[in-house]
């Protein structure tokens, strides 16, 4: 495993690589370098190649003393990975988004390709390199071109003769433009410029995944016609729209998807579609038709897979020789499906009759029992094989700030300053590097996964994570908030050393200033899991599961400068420590989840907009020390995770005067009268504890039946006759401290029965959070799987003297099923086993 991060895979590798953000390419030259001290090159395989000489040049500087400094690890760790890839014939190198998302990520692969192809480890049973790609059906859309940069059917914009094929297939009105489109990172630049008047976004949450994404937010405010289609209204991307089209989700879809070994499977509907959702490509042949596009009369999936495969075989006949109308390439489906004998021979539709009628083509049957397929095999026979020199750049392992305000951005203007040591400024803030990855639990941005309440007891607030020497620098502890803010270049230029070689550590920078609109705040974890100046922050979190988590906001645009892939893995960030004055949890059944959701939605906007109007600090009692960014401090931070009967909503402010409004019972109350007020037959009792002194509340509003006596609420103890059977609706805690507040998981299976509770005791017990005795919190979910907590799986560790995760799994089914917890697992024995 090569990763700066000690992640869960790591614990089935035989061998974690932790080198430094940004410098795989120092890594791999000094493999390539390695390779060919040792005689590991395929000499036959290498007769093929080309620039050979001018890649082992460029990588011979790469000794592994110099790699080690680079990639911040000891050279006997890069010595043990030498040795294991030169001794092993069968190697697969897998790489996924931290090599991609890179503003060097072109040069990354490069490097990687140049050791396959010098020890002929290419394309055999065993040994080749493998991209992992973040979409599941990422090398589909490539085959159709949905890039900028791409025609359809594998075929290339830069190509004249690749144009006019298309033109003349579609029977264009006009040629085909050379011009490659305005790639997604260039999207907000070209609205604000004026040359995107009109923006149609399908399938994608930019508002949220996209690099500065408050400008790219801010952009659609100023477009002057947003289409959005999309499956989920809890995107922050529809919020955005002037015109919303209700899109199929996954399991309501009809179609094919390719996998990465170019192999096309049918994609079946699982359920009918829900409402007025349609296909994509029915609301665009609507849409096209509608404008009085000619070729858009489909009626089923099949007839757009029929043309596909046609223009796959369109001016492509490897028989005959390179000209205008004839350009061969490998991507030919018919070719690939006239071997198999699955379908019938059907009618073109009208603007393809000029075709070969010999074309392969589905019916509507045929297409529905299609089995998957490979197209090019054994007609892909690579005749030309070019190794690409790759020179690591100097800046490679520095954070990417962003550009001065007014200022053009520029991933040069980067400055090596790698000497600078971790500093902290006066309103206590520490610069470190940005990391953003996926949660072993979560997908994207949530919009579906959000909503799975076995995928939200894992991580269900949003979290920082940090090394243990960078807490204590922050002087936070677990779950503590802090508040992330973006650097600016002038910290680079304020203490730039031109001359300076890369160093191990990562770049230091003294906090710089920051807009007011771009700020995250999360809870800290501490972890040696991560390297001491950096940070780890999921990208999933959006603005409708958390106020303030957004973390596209904080990351540069800095691109590669040939796949235009945005480097998300390497941002400079000011952090700073947020003094929190009051920490809250509260639960909502699931049958007033939307209504109490979006009442406390308001009341938290009421907070922030008198907070606004008000001018309000974080105290009166505060010096200036954080003046600058106190007063950006929003009134009251919010996120929302669903649990399996309930809903929570995790929160805290650092405003005094906010505290005191949601410490008073009376508050909550008057909030639930306004709800009840909306009923006709049930009635709602509550029942609250409050110390102003300990400045902690706890408050629970219950439903019962139509004509049921309510208690009174001073009186906790009622007698069993005077309590009748209740649904538990609401359960607010406050405290000063995170600690302070109750578990959720014994609150949270009340939203579906309360009947356990002796009755006389309901209050009681509800108010405390767990019964009087005998309850085993099950502790932070570890196995979603299994649904096993942390608490179950300590117990069963030391009780059973549990030695391994294979005899947790034997007593209590943690970690055997698809076993991503095992490194949890293995972290708990470390700690716990006698």
């Amino acid at each position: 495993m090569i990763d700066p991060r000690r992640t869960d895979s790591c614990e089935f590798a035989d061998l974690h690589v932790p080198i430094t953000v940004g410098t795989d390419t120092h890594l791999y030259n000094g493999l390539l370098h390695y390779l060919e001290q040792e005689g590991c090159g395929d000499k036959d395989y290498l007769k093929q190649c080309q620039g050979v000489t001018p890649a082992l040049e460029a990588a011979k500087t790469w000794t592994i003393d110099k790699v080690a400094t680079a990639c911040g690890i000891s050279e006997e760790l890069v010595r043990e990975f030498y040795e294991l890839v030169a001794a092993n014939d069968k190697t697969i190198t897998a790489f996924s988004m931290g090599v991609n998302q890179s503003a060097s990520g072109t040069d990354k692969v490069n490097a990687i390709i140049n050791t396959h192809l010098y020890t002929g480890r290419v394309g055999r049973v065993g040994a080749s390199p493998f991209s992992l790609t973040g979409q599941p059906n990422a090398m589909g859309g490539r085959e159709v071109g949905a890039l900028s940069n791409l025609l359809a059917a594998h075929l290339d914009l830069d190509n004249e003769q690749h144009r006019q094929l298309v033109a003349e297939f579609w029977q264009a009105p006009q040629p085909i433009a050379a011009e490659v489109g305005v790639k997604a990172c260039d999207a907000a630049d070209a609205i604000l410029d004026g040359r995107i008047k009109a923006i149609w976004i399908m399938a994608t949450n930019p508002v949220v995944s996209l690099p500065e994404a408050d400008k790219f937010r801010q952009a659609l405010a100023t477009c002057d016609l947003v289409i959005v289609s999309d499956c989920s209204v809890d995107s922050d991307t529809v919020k955005c729209a002037d015109i919303v089209l209700p899109a199929q989700g996954w399991g309501e879809k009809s179609g094919t998807v390719t996998n990465s070994e170019r192999r096309i499977s049918r994609q079946r509907t699982l359920m009918p579609a829900l409402g007025q959702a349609k296909p994509d490509w029915w609301i665009l042949s609507q849409v096209a038709k509608r404008m009085g596009l000619a070729g858009f009369d489909y009626h089923h999936p099949s007839e757009i897979f029929n043309e596909h495969i046609a223009l796959t075989a369109y001016g492509n006949d490897a028989s005959q020789a390179l000209s205008d109308s004839n350009q061969p390439r490998y991507l030919n489906l018919a070719k690939d499906l006239s071997l198999r004998s699955i379908a019938s021979i059907e009618v073109k539709p009208d603007h393809l009759e000029q075709q070969d009628k010999d074309v392969f083509s589905f019916n509507h049957d045929t297409y529905d029992v299609m089995t998957p397929f490979q197209w090019g095999g054994a007609r892909i026979v690579p005749i030309k094989t070019r190794f690409i020199a790759i020179t690591p750049p100097s800046h490679a392992s520095l954070p990417n700030s962003h550009p001065q305000r007014l200022s053009s951005k520029s991933a040069d203007s980067r400055k090596n300053n790698s000497s600078h040591i971790l500093h902290k400024d006066s309103s206590g803030a520490v610069n470190l590097r940005l990391i953003t990855g996926r949660l072993r639990d979560q997908w994207h941005t949530m919009t579906r996964t959000g909503l799975a309440p076995q995928l939200n007891q894992h991580e269900s607030v949003p979290t920082l994570t940090v090394h243990p020497n960078d807490a204590k620098q922050l002087g936070v502890d677990q779950g503590d908030y802090v508040q992330l803010r973006p650097c600016y270049d002038k910290s680079y230029e304020k203490n730039y050393e031109p001359n300076l070689s890369i160093q191990s550590q990562p770049q230091r920078m003294v906090a710089s200033n920051t807009t007011t609109d771009s700020q995250v705040l999360a809870q800290v974890a501490i972890s040696d899991s991560m390297s001491a100046g950096d940070a780890f922050m999921p990208m999933h979190w959006s603005n409708a599961f958390a106020r303030f988590a957004r973390v596209g906001t904080l990351i540069p645009t800095v691109v590669d400068p040939h796949s235009g892939q945005p480097e998300l893995k390497n941002s400079a960030i000011s952090v700073m420590p947020v003094p929190m004055k009051t920490y809250g949890k509260i639960l909502v059944h699931p049958d007033l989840q939307d209504t109490m959701i979006v009442h406390l939605r308001e009341t938290l906007l009421d907070f922030e907009k008198e907070s606004e109007d008000q001018g309000v600090l974080i105290s009166s009692s505060d010096t200036n020390a954080a003046s600058e960014r106190s007063n950006s401090l929003p009134a009251l931070t919010w996120s929302l995770s669903r649990q399996t009967n309930s809903v929570l909503i995790t929160l805290a402010s650092p405003i005094d005067k906010v505290v005191s409004k949601l410490l008073d019972p009376e508050y909550w109350q008057n909030f639930i009268n306004a709800y009840q007020a909306s009923l006709t037959d049930k009635s709602i009792n509550s029942a609250f504890t409050c110390s102003k002194q300990a400045k902690q509340l706890r408050f629970v509003s219950t439903q019962v039946e139509a004509n049921n006596k309510a208690i009174d609420r001073a009186s906790i103890s009622a007698s069993k006759s005077d309590i009748p059977r209740c649904k538990l609706l609401l359960s607010v805690c406050f405290a000063p401290q995170v600690a302070q507040l109750p578990s959720i998981h014994w609150l949270n299976n009340c939203f579906a029965s309360t009947d356990a509770i002796p009755e006389n005791q309901r209050y009681k017990w509800l108010l405390a959070g767990r019964p009087a005795t005998g309850y085993v919190d099950p502790g932070a979910l570890v196995c979603s799987c299994m649904a096993v907590g942390e608490n179950i799986i300590i117990e069963t560790i030391t009780k059973q003297q549990c030695t391994s995760a294979h005899a947790v799994g034997k007593a209590c089914r943690a970690g055997t099923n698809c076993g991503s917890c095992v490194s949890q697992i293995n972290a708990l024995i470390d700690r716990y086993a006698s």
